[in-house]
């Protein structure tokens, strides 16, 4: 059965003629079978143009009003954010009542696409095909397609659970048709939790020409003088906003340096910075590039909307004496006991060992019997570097009275390795009771939360949301966002942004390498791009506290994991990008095609907190124990 729908859709002015044409074979895929008649709803989003169009279509192929690999995830329509609404699915099977019709070649065809000069025809696509061995045999169906009836496909594609991706065809000047085709292999059709289509969505025409340039990152980007650079980079987009690759950038920033390849290194001059990219004559600019001086960790940092000042006032006059090699130095605190806003900032020498510093604030449980409480929730243990230092210390629990201890220890340190830092192991303390820093600081920051609500919202050691490397990306992704965007589109652009940009350290994981243990701390997995548990947790973990969402790093000791949980619409909810991380099965992609959502903000005490195999399928129920570890990272 065929059915023929008329629309006004804009293709672009050099079209003269334009028709949609969906074929196949369609059959029954066992015994008999009927005609399967899909209602074609109306269109407004797939194709861009002013004349009339013709769709013709079997009854495989159609035009559907969702995204089914989307719908698959339980908080579709909730948390998920579908961003294609009606789309082309050019399927190789479907079921209805019980019953499934198949095609072997399932396509759409475009005839008489007419240009008067080179072109690009693009469009984005999302396979979700089957590809799979069954011991002997591997079976793959594909997404082809074809220009002028050529024998060979111009375009090949295959896989399952796929992002939406984007791609361009050229057209030289003339007439074309082109037809996208899904391709069975071996007529294997059906899988479990596969829909075994193509979908497409925003096809488009344009001259194949720089229109404009595109800059990344977008957003305030900060660093200091003489500090950490930041890169840029650059695509050239036709008029349409397809990329058009291979094009060479010319960069120029308005102070400090940018090399060839768009890595800005700031100078020794403060102040604001522009950094524009050029491409045959067409520029774009990020303006908010912010180069802060060299005292940068003593400035205001804002967190949540409250801006902490870090301004310390003295109590007494007692000043710091210096115990075990600490020399503490302007413009850390010079005062045994003060006042602070917020932070403060330790700055010292540490001669050969690493301090160790112990903070605690003083509370109800506090003390038992006058005796120190070991599972008093309030309290962390901060390694700090050798040699000279310089740390923001947050006072992270809210106002009140923090004790604060600081000794010589000895740490021990994974092996360090092509570039990568190693995770600290263990650290003793050699000296004796008694021979240690002691002071107290009394936090005045009028930050209106309670002291469990500040520890899930403030800065920790291994969750550095007041990072420049931190804020930077946080800033860079939410930029790409529309202004009207929701808590759950930034929650899920930032694990999209997490996972794409990532992937899992099998060198920090595997029993032979533990001496090669990376360090996972936030800042460190942005700057390794790869990760264990911990570290993508704690990844998040910041991320989330920098949209002002309540956050926990969470641990199991029965599964040896991690993630983050967060408190998203009146509720604790589960993110586990670990387990979601297309990559994470034994590779090193750090540009994955596929995505998941299996863990993306569900109940934490859900039953279907399962591992999954690749393809979305159980592999076994965990009962897991959730540890709460307040020093870690103040969850």
């Amino acid at each position: 059965m065929k059915k023929t729908i008329k629309s006004k859709m804009f293709i672009g002015a050099m079209m003269i003629g334009f028709s949609l044409l969906l074929t196949g074979c369609p059959q029954p895929a066992s015994g008999g079978g009927e005609n399967y008649d899909e209602p074609l709803p109306e269109i407004n989003d797939i194709l861009f143009g002013d004349p009339d169009w013709d769709i013709t279509y079997n009854s495989i192929s159609g035009v559907i009003d969702y995204d089914p690999v989307l719908a698959r995830y339980p908080q579709y329509g909730d948390a998920l954010v579908n961003t294609h609404g009606k789309i082309i699915r050019i399927a190789t099977h479907i079921e209805e009542g019980g019953k499934y019709y198949y095609s072997t070649d399932s396509s759409m065809t475009i005839n008489d696409i007419t240009v008067t000069e080179e072109s690009a025809l693009s469009f984005d696509y999302r396979c979700d095909l089957l590809n799979w061995t069954n011991g002997t045999e591997t079976y793959v169906n594909y997404f082809v397609v074809y220009i002028d009836n050529e024998e060979l496909p111009v375009f090949t594609q295959t896989g399952s659970g796929q992002m939406w991706q984007n791609t361009s065809l050229i057209l030289s000047p003339g007439s074309h048709t082109v037809k996208f085709c899904t391709v069975l292999d071996e007529s294997k059709y059906r899988a479990e939790g596969l829909s075994n289509a193509v979908y497409l969505d925003n096809i488009t025409l344009a001259p194949n020409k720089i229109a404009s340039v595109d800059i990344y990152p977008k957003g305030l980007q900060e660093t200091y003088v003489n500090g950490d650079t930041i890169q840029f980079t650059a695509k050239a987009l036709r008029s349409d906003g397809s990329v058009i690759p291979g094009e060479t950038v010319t960069w120029t920033a308005t102070g400090g340096s940018i090399d060839s390849n768009g890595l800005f290194t700031p100078g020794s001059s403060t102040g604001n910075v522009s950094v524009t990219a050029t491409i045959n004559g067409k520029s774009a600019s990020n303006t908010t590039v912010k180069v802060h001086g060299s005292s940068y960790l003593t400035d205001p940092v804002t967190i949540n909307g409250h801006t902490f000042t870090g301004k310390i006032t003295k109590i007494d006059n007692t000043a710091f004496t210096d115990t075990n090699n600490i020399t503490f130095v302007s413009p850390t605190p010079r005062y045994s006991n003060f006042y602070a806003d917020g932070f403060f900032v330790l700055k010292g020498t540490a001669t050969g060992t690493n301090p160790v510093l112990f903070m605690r604030k003083r509370g109800d449980g506090y003390l038992i019997n006058n005796e120190y409480n070991p599972k008093y929730p309030y309290q962390s243990t901060i390694v700090l570097p050798s040699g000279d230092f310089e740390q923001r210390i947050w006072l992270r629990w809210g106002d009140g009275i923090y004790d604060i201890w600081i000794e010589e220890g000895e740490v021990t340190y994974n092996e360090s390795y092509d570039g990568y830092e190693g995770a600290w192991v263990t650290w003793h303390l050699p000296r004796n009771a008694g021979e240690s820093t002691y002071f107290y600081v009394v936090n005045q920051s009028n930050f209106k939360y309670s002291t469990e609500d500040c520890a899930f919202l403030m800065p920790s050691d291994n969750c550095q949301c007041d990072d420049f490397l931190i804020t930077n990306a946080f800033n860079a992704v939410m930029a790409e966002l529309p202004d009207d965007a929701t808590l759950g589109m930034k929650l899920q652009a930032l694990y999209d942004w997490e996972a794409r940009r990532s992937h899992y350290d099998y060198v920090s994981f595997t029993t032979t390498s533990t001496t090669k243990r990376k360090r996972q701390d936030a800042v460190h997995v942005l700057k390794y791009e790869m990760a264990v548990c911990e570290g993508y947790a704690d990844l998040y973990t910041a991320f989330a506290r920098l949209l002002g969402v309540k956050s926990a790093y969470q641990s199991s000791e029965n599964l040896c994991h991690a993630w983050t949980e967060l408190y998203y619409k009146g509720k604790w909810k589960m993110v586990d990008i670990t387990w979601d991380d297309p990559s994470a099965n034994m590779s090193t992609d750090k540009n994955p095609t596929a995505e998941n959502y299996w863990y993306f903000l569900i109940d934490p005490d859900d039953a279907s907190h399962a591992k999954r195999d690749s393809e979305g399928y159980t592999i076994e129920p965990y009962q897991y124990d959730r540890v709460t570890d307040y020093s870690r990272s103040a969850n």
